[in-house]
C-alpha cells in the first residue's frame, strides 16, 4: 500500500462487474465512533451492513461489494452514523 488516497468518484454514472468500492472520509470533532455501510440493491434488499470503526481523525474508511451476477439497475449504498442516521448515500447504475 502506497498511502494514496482514492481520487475516483463515479458520481451516479454505470459501473461494470466486480468489486465496488465505497470509501468514506470523516473529519471534524464530532464525528461517530462508528459508521456502517449499508449496499443496497435494485429492489431495495440490503444486500450487505458493513460495522467500521472509527480509530482517527480524519478517518479513512472503505468497504465493497462483489457485483458479479447480482441485479441489473440502480444500486444504492448509505453511510450510516453509530444511531444509525444515514449521513451519507450514493445511487449508481449496475
Amino acid at each position: 500500500m502506497n498511502g494514496s488516497l482514492p481520487a475516483d468518484d463515479l458520481g451516479e454514472g454505470p459501473v461494470a462487474g466486480g468489486k465496488i468500492y465505497c470509501y468514506s472520509n470523516l473529519d471534524g470533532d464530532e464525528i461517530p465512533a462508528e459508521v456502517w455501510h449499508v449496499w443496497i440493491d435494485p429492489n431495495n434488499k440490503v444486500i450487505a451492513d458493513v460495522h467500521l470503526n472509527v480509530t482517527n481523525n480524519p478517518a479513512h474508511l472503505w468497504s465493497y461489494i462483489n457485483l458479479y451476477g447480482e441485479k441489473k439497475g440502480t444500486w444504492q449504498v448509505q453511510i450510516k452514523d453509530d444511531s444509525k442516521n444515514v449521513i451519507a448515500s450514493k445511487k449508481f447504475q449496475y
